[in-house]
């Protein structure tokens, strides 16, 4: 399928051009809209009816092919962060950076609508990482955001990668912000070094820049923002990690495609299987991650 294309009576699904020309499914259906670029099978948007947009979008974002999209939900696949032996290859991997095949997309009974989109591995993947692959990505737009991230393994060796739905959340303020799920975590802030600390029984509160990675944790978070007047639940499975990232005012005015006066209006809570939580496939066998969001007034 090359493109995405559905309607019927209240939902429609369509391939348009989106920033940049890029390929963008966009959704509308009676609980929600959404846009997904096939580059990177990066969620920008998520509406559900009568909200504002859950998700944040930098201005200053690329949309250039080979660069990655600045906000929405990334994908963080077949690596986390830096490569581990190789810091010329691209940060957070190669699948954000890939345009992805769409391979379903329809209307459900309930109403929300389900794109499926995949990507194979080829000639430039094998380069990167010496596996044969098929992964999968089913996104439901409703009520909830549901996206999960499913690999197959097709080499005949055994496959360890690290992941993330680096999910950018738009909130009102993310010093008026808090986050529950994580007390009596274990954590590693990059911010501040590599020693290893405990989140208090406190909510995560944000002062200055936060970049963790929480350990060992399948918890559901949540966002609290008092601006916005909303909480967000992030619901996971298949994810040992959680990461917390807020750049602050140094950290972005050094990243170029977020500018310095952006960061109050995200926060990233992301699924993840970070660190010591990477993922060993078997040869033949099969991951999934999953992520689900729903939003709450307050």
């Amino acid at each position: 399928m090359e493109g995405a294309s559905f309607s019927d009576a209240t939902s429609r699904i369509e391939t348009v051009p989106g920033a940049g020309g890029l390929p963008r499914i966009a959704v509308s259906n009676p609980l929600a809209t959404a846009d997904i670029y096939l580059h990177g099978a990066q969620v920008a948007s998520w509406r559900p009816a009568g909200q504002r947009d859950v998700l944040w979008m930098s201005p200053r974002s690329h949309f250039t092919p080979g660069k990655a999209i600045r906000g929405g939900v990334p994908i963080c696949w077949p690596w986390f962060s830096a490569h581990p032996t190789d810091p010329a290859l691209p940060s957070h991997g190669f699948a954000r950076l890939r345009d992805w095949r769409v391979e379903r997309a329809e209307a459900q009974a309930d109403g929300s609508s389900v794109i499926e989109l995949s990507l194979e591995s080829d000639a430039a993947s094998l380069a990167m990482w010496p596996h044969s692959f098929r992964a999968t990505y089913r996104v439901v737009i409703g009520a909830r955001l549901e996206m999960t991230l499913a690999v197959e393994n097709r080499s005949g060796q055994e496959a360890v990668l690290s992941e993330a739905l680096h999910s950018y959340f738009a909130v009102g303020d993310v010093r008026r912000c808090t986050v529950t799920g994580l007390q009596g975590r274990s954590y590693r802030d990059r911010s501040t070094g590599p020693t290893p600390a405990i989140q208090g029984q406190s909510a995560l509160a944000f002062a200055g820049e936060t970049d963790r990675v929480y350990l060992a944790t399948t918890d559901t978070c949540t966002i609290e923002d008092p601006v916005h007047r909303r909480r967000i639940t992030i619901a996971k499975s298949g994810s040992e990690s959680t990461v917390v990232w807020n750049p602050w005012t140094d950290r972005a005015r050094e990243l170029t495609d977020l500018g310095e006066d952006a960061w109050p209006g995200m926060l990233c809570v992301e699924t993840a299987n970070a660190g010591e939580h990477s993922v060993r496939v078997p040869a033949g066998g099969r991951h999934e991650m999953s992520a689900t969001f729903s939003v709450a007034a307050i």
